[in-house]
C-alpha cells in the first residue's frame, strides 16, 4: 500500500507546485510614472506607480478651459511583455501589446486598430514624448511632456 502512494503523493506535490508556479512578472515601465503636461499647458497625462504589473493613468487635453478630450489608460503585464489599453472618451477599451522596449523607451502596436496602430514613449530626464502612428511608421504625430509643476 505503501508503495502506491508515494507515487501518488509525488505527483500530487509535483503538480502543486506546477500549478502554484507563477512565470515572473516583466519590469513596470515604472519611468512614466507621474503627471506630465505639454508647454502650453492644455493637455495632461497622468500615471500611478506601478501596483503589482498595472499602472492606471488618463489623458486629458483642454480648450478654453474646458475638457475637449480624455482617455482612461491602463498597463498591464501580460507573458513577458506589458499591454496597453486605451478608452477614449469613456469608449471601449482598444489593446496594444509590447513590441519593443528600452532602458528608457517602450512601444505598443496593433495592426487590427484604425489610428493609431502603433504608441511609443520614450522619457529623456524630465521630458517624455509619446508617438502615435501608423504600424509602418506613417501619419507620426508626437506629444511633449514635462514634469507637472502644479
Amino acid at each position: 500500500m505503501l508503495v502506491r502512494v508515494i507515487p501518488a503523493l509525488t505527483a500530487a506535490i509535483a503538480f502543486s507546485a506546477c500549478a502554484t508556479a507563477q512565470t515572473p512578472q516583466p519590469a513596470a515601465p515604472d519611468w512614466m510614472a507621474g503627471c506630465w503636461t505639454n508647454a502650453d499647458g492644455d493637455a495632461r497625462e497622468v500615471w500611478s506607480a506601478d501596483l503589482s504589473g498595472l499602472m492606471f493613468g488618463y489623458g486629458i487635453a483642454f480648450a478654453d478651459g474646458e475638457v475637449v478630450f480624455f482617455e482612461e489608460l491602463r498597463l498591464e503585464a501580460q507573458g513577458e511583455g506589458y499591454v496597453y489599453a486605451a478608452a477614449p472618451g469613456g469608449d471601449a477599451w482598444t489593446r496594444f501589446g509590447e513590441t519593443a522596449r528600452g532602458e528608457t523607451a517602450i512601444t505598443f502596436e496593433n495592426a487590427e486598430h484604425d489610428y493609431p496602430q502603433r504608441i511609443a514613449y520614450q522619457r529623456d530626464g524630465d521630458a517624455l514624448t509619446a508617438t502615435i502612428s501608423l504600424i509602418d511608421g506613417e501619419n507620426a504625430r508626437s506629444f511633449e511632456f514635462t514634469v507637472c509643476t502644479d
